[in-house]
């Protein structure tokens, strides 16, 4: 290293805060209507996308 830093990029932060807004907002829905069950695949794509290993 010739003492350069880098900002330590925040990627799982952000989706973590995705993940915790999908969350809140299927709590919020009817459980077992249509918007509910297409917010149930984005919560579940969200946490996925969260405990993937980095390649």
């Amino acid at each position: 290293m010739n003492g350069t830093t880098v900002e330590n990029p925040k990627f799982l932060l952000k989706e973590e805060k995705k993940l915790q807004r999908a969350q809140k907002k299927l709590s919020r829905m009817k459980k077992g209507s249509n918007n509910w069950k297409k917010q149930l695949q984005k919560s579940a794509a969200a946490a996925h996308k969260n405990c993937e290993p980095a390649p």
